[in-house]
């Protein structure tokens, strides 16, 4: 009896000890990517998109992260430009700072991270948050400020990737509002429907237009200046109407699909992609 008591014990031991021994299993924003595509060849390039939420004020994204970036690569003319109207652009070399890197870890952060592939030359669109009722904001350029009243509008960055002599990726990004005009809107009778997609138009705003080149070990990453409620900055990367209040912060990184001309990284030096994209690329 005594044995058969001591062998169950042993089992149940054995079977606790499997239990609590079971390894854990860890990934990176990287492997929940959800491809755009299976495009491939030297002139691809991948966009490794994080979309971040966090509170409306989040004293975090507005200060602190910015101290571990470069915001100095832009010429300071366009810095002061894309100052005024809001907007805040800088570069992360290498390994994002670790509270930054826990955020786009985190489901809570960065709920759908998506990956891109287009080829060199061509133009992507990213939407900057979901579609809004009215979007107002003041536009400072030229020695001017315009005035914008949108309706039904939704907040974008026009992208277009061309490939680099030096390995990198040079990318140049457009601030865009793709939204309803009631202009175009024609005299319709009541039982005329049409649909309301028929009556959007895309307007850009190239005086805030900026270029940056990524390494596949960069990130670029934008956000707002959160002192700055009436520009459009504010606008694109703050919600606070709703349901759940949000602020945004948009990183991006990004690499060639085959790795075949880019530098190579830290620790791979065949300057192949890393497991986590290629993960990502195969799926």
């Amino acid at each position: 009896m005594r044995l058969r008591a001591c062998a169950v014990g042993l089992l149940l031991a054995a079977l606790a000890g499997c239990w609590f021994a079971r390894p854990t299993t860890t990934s990176t924003w990287l492997d929940r990517l959800r491809p755009f595509g299976g495009m491939t060849g030297p002139d691809v390039v991948v966009l490794d998109i994080a979309m971040l939420e966090v509170p409306v004020g989040d004293t975090y994204v507005n200060q602190e992260m910015w101290t571990g970036t470069d915001e100095q690569f832009l010429p300071p003319e366009l810095r002061t430009l894309q100052e005024e109207n809001g907007l805040r652009v800088a570069l992360i070399h290498g390994r994002p700072p670790d509270r930054l890197q826990n955020m786009l870890e985190s489901e809570r952060f960065n709920r759908n991270p998506r990956q891109r592939r287009l080829r060199a030359g061509d133009t992507t669109t990213i939407d900057v948050g979901s579609k809004r009722e009215k979007c107002n904001f003041e536009l400072k350029a030229d020695g001017t400020t315009k005035t914008f009243q949108l309706e039904q509008a939704l907040c974008q960055f026009q992208v277009v990737p061309t490939l680099a002599p030096d390995g990198k990726i040079h990318f140049q990004f457009v601030p865009q509002v793709q939204h309803y005009d009631k202009q175009r809107m024609p005299a319709l009778s009541a039982t005329s429907i049409l649909p309301l997609q028929n009556h959007r138009v895309t307007d850009a705003h190239p005086a805030l237009k900026f270029e940056v080149s990524l390494s596949p070990n960069e990130y670029v990453v934008l956000g707002t200046r959160f002192d700055k409620p009436k520009s459009l900055g504010f606008q694109f990367f703050v919600q606070p109407e709703g349901d759940r209040p949000v602020q945004r912060v948009l990183a991006i990184r990004s690499v060639r699909a085959d790795g075949s001309s880019a530098p190579a990284q830290a620790g791979k030096p065949d300057g192949k992609l890393s497991l986590a994209s290629q993960a990502s690329a195969m799926r």
